[in-house]
């Protein structure tokens, strides 16, 4: 159990067909699926049907349990880089905007919808703080079960339980997926052994 474990440490093989040994590169092929905007439509749209008496209908069943490993693997991905203190690549004082540090090489990117929402300045020039305030906020273990939870409860026809505190879950969630997204940006050239920006349109 423990090799299987090290072989595949983010969990990537149901959704990637294959294991991911870099954390970086889960986030590569997070972005590659889709954009940082749909993630946090479909975070916002979980966790509001995760509270509520109505089921979540917006995507197919398989497809939000697909979307929902996504997001546990980058969970993970960003639990192994949360000890680490400074970015190599950052936004630098007078030039934050610059759409060099958020915005990806996909064709299909957009200077609005890429811009980052939630993160605080710090966050922003610096995208691993976040990780270290999300894993501050809860540990690893129990984010991947509030996680498993808010799908579950999305997915069914009665809400959770124990009423979580929404706007806190979707802030943190949001400040997690738009840091991978800007880690990603800033740090990795490669996905797919393939050039970014040529992978998807």
């Amino acid at each position: 159990m423990k090799n299987k474990t090290l072989k595949d440490p983010f969990k990537t093989t149901r959704w990637q067909g294959e294991a991911v040994t870099d954390p970086r590169q889960v986030f590569a092929e997070l972005f590659l699926f889709a954009g940082l905007c749909s993630y946090r439509h479909f975070i916002k749209k979980l966790l509001q049907h995760a509270g509520a008496a109505k089921p979540y209908k917006g995507k197919p069943r398989e497809d939000v349990w697909l979307y929902a490993r996504m997001i546990r693997s980058t969970l993970i991905a960003a639990y192994a880089l949360s000890a680490v203190k400074r970015n190599p690549i950052t936004a630098e004082e007078g030039n934050l905007l610059n759409k060099k540090f958020y915005c990806s090489g996909y064709k299909s990117a957009s200077v609005w919808t890429d811009l980052p929402r939630f993160l605080s300045k710090k966050e922003y020039r610096n995208p691993y703080r976040a990780f270290a305030a999300f894993f501050k906020y809860q540990s690893l273990k129990q984010w991947l079960r509030s996680w498993h939870r808010i799908v579950k409860a999305a997915l069914a026809a009665k809400p959770l339980r124990r009423a979580p505190d929404v706007l806190a879950l979707y802030c943190y969630l949001a400040k997690l997926i738009e840091a991978a997204h800007l880690i990603d940006v800033r740090e990795t050239m490669h996905v797919d052994g393939a050039i970014k920006g040529l992978n998807r349109e």
